[in-house]
């Protein structure tokens, strides 16, 4: 059995009712609108709706709309399994699996069109009913190749690869219609109109229409601060971001960012990612980051890492090799004792789990990121240093930290959204040094503090904006910043808030924040008031 030339018909706007109930909407399917409806109750009757049916189809200004009634849900346990054809199959079937995921596990495998179908139902002593299962698993598809129905730049197999539609492979249904969700994981590509796909001689093709977005950058920040290491003035800070994404329009990235957030302090930050190496699903990064403390200390991290996608690509797993290490730039044993400095070097490796998506619009998303590290450290003596300051640090110890990242924005009405950022890093070790502890303050952290301002060891912050856009990517915003950190047996509760503008232009990204902060040392003040100003260019 084979189809030949099946084209999708588009059916504009498709919604189905179940018992008068809006349950799904669909822009496209592979199916005329009687297949449909067909189809839909055939996995209400796997789902245990044994006697769910069609009421009525009707074709309206807005579209297509299938009433279906689901009855009452009965749970049938899958005492057997028939199927048809079981010579060409390679699903595997486990007692006790239920009919809906032996149904995914075949249209996942390369079966779109499988059908199920519950024969000899019967009821036991307990009252529980069993049934033998049919599986008409219909034709083996594979993928053909992506047709491209606009022009872009992108190299077509990385597309394929990211959306994991890869040519001979078995066809997925469940990853076609999560095209757009995938697309929404890179920035520079997005679908203009829905997917559409054909079916011919046990293949199929599938037709995009994408629209590329920009996606390098060129940032840069002016602050104006008051110093408050020293009486009155100001203190202007600078930062400097270039990201080149999408090189060579095969998903690589390439990141420098260089910021001076206090007097003769600095941060430099280098970074490369190689996605699909080899045309595998593999993914291969590093990176280096610099920061040098006035004139106290230097720390350096260099990092190599690996990694693939899980669960249909919508997660990302890493494993990573670093090597972090401080020196001391100008010892004093009066200072160094008393803030716990010391030269130091670390091996860390570290397990990461991902979820990235597209941030830049008025639309419900979510991401998050979390990661496990452990290292061992060494401390390295300073010949500046006198010996004895050695005797009571712990010069050999294990080092773990713990970090979670999560970003969510929802939609509340109007134009209006609530977005929210909650992070929390942990570090842990039996002999904590000053300056290895996370670095939180400014901008892209703690809003209404200097740069790096706050050293901690462990902290949990929360970002709080309420969003009230004017275009798709620009809105006016008030915001509330909150964290609880602990350095050194001391807490501290810092909070920020203020308000801003986001401008997204055809050419850049425009960007203002009024703040103030306020903590156990610094009291709200008007004098205080943090103004950052940036412009993101994009090309």
């Amino acid at each position: 059995m084979c189809f030949l030339g099946i084209r999708t018909i588009l059916l504009g706007q498709t919604t189905v009712y179940l018992d008068g109930k809006e349950s799904l909407q669909v822009q496209s399917t592979d199916q005329t609108s009687a297949q449909l409806a067909k189809r839909k109750v055939n996995e209400l009757v796997i789902d245990g709706y044994l006697f769910a049916g069609i009421d009525s189809i009707s074709q309206q200004n807005s579209g297509t709309h299938i009433f279906l009634h689901q009855g009452e849900k009965k749970h049938i346990y899958v005492d057997s399994v028939r199927v048809l054809g079981n010579d060409l199959i390679d699903v595997e079937y486990k007692r006790g699996k239920y009919s809906r995921q032996i149904l995914n596990d075949y249209i996942s495998k390369g079966y779109p069109f499988t059908q199920l179908h519950w024969q000899g139902i019967t009821q036991d002593k307990k009252g529980r009913l069993n049934g033998s299962l049919m599986i008409d698993p219909g034709p083996y598809i594979v993928n053909d190749t992506v047709v491209l129905l606009t022009e872009v730049k992108t190299k077509r197999a990385f597309i394929q690869q990211s959306i994991n539609l890869e040519l001979g492979k078995p066809f997925n249904e469940i990853s076609y219609q999560n095209v757009e969700n995938k697309l929404q994981q890179l920035d520079f590509l997005e679908l203009s109109s829905p997917p559409d796909i054909a079916f011919s001689g046990g293949r199929a093709t599938t037709y995009l229409s994408l629209k590329e977005n920009k996606s390098s950058s060129f940032e840069g920040i002016i602050g104006l601060l008051p110093n408050q290491t020293t009486s009155g003035g100001m203190l202007v800070t600078g930062y400097l971001d270039l990201s080149l994404g999408n090189l060579f329009y095969s998903g690589k990235q390439l990141q420098l960012n260089w910021q001076q957030f206090a007097a003769q302090s600095q941060q430099l930050s280098v970074g490369y990612s190689h996605p699909y190496l080899f045309g595998s699903d593999v993914l291969v990064g590093g990176s280096f980051n610099l920061i040098k403390q006035d004139t106290t200390f230097i720390t350096r991290d260099i990092k190599l890492e690996v990694g693939t996608f899980l669960f249909g690509k919508s997660l990302r797993f890493n494993g990573s090799y670093s090597r972090s290490s401080g020196s001391l730039i100008s010892p004093n044993i009066e200072r160094v004792t008393a803030q716990t400095f010391a030269d130091y070097a670390i091996d860390f490796y570290a397990i990461r789990l991902s979820r990235q998506t597209r941030t830049n619009s008025f639309r419900n998303y979510w991401s998050f990121k979390t990661e496990a590290t452990l290292g061992k450290k060494n401390i390295e003596k300073n010949t500046s240093l006198p010996s004895s300051y050695y005797d009571t640090l712990v010069t050999t110890s294990t080092v773990y930290k713990l970090m979670a990242n999560i970003q969510w924005q929802q939609i509340l009405f109007g134009q209006s959204a609530l977005f929210m950022e909650y992070d929390m890093r942990l570090l842990e070790n039996a002999q904590i040094l000053r300056n290895e502890l996370y670095r939180v303050g400014g901008l892209k952290t703690l809003r209404g503090f200097n740069e790096n301002f706050f050293f901690a060891q462990n902290y949990f912050l929360t970002r709080l904006e309420l969003r009230q856009y004017f275009e798709e990517g620009s809105y006016i915003f008030l915001f509330y910043d909150q964290m609880i950190s602990h350095a050194f047996d001391r807490w501290s509760a810092p909070l920020g808030l203020g308000t801003g503008l986001s401008l997204d232009t055809n050419n850049g990204l425009f960007s203002f924040a009024f703040a103030l902060g306020s903590s156990s040392e610094i009291p709200f003040d008007i004098n205080n008031t943090k103004i950052h100003l940036g412009y993101t260019s994009r090309f």
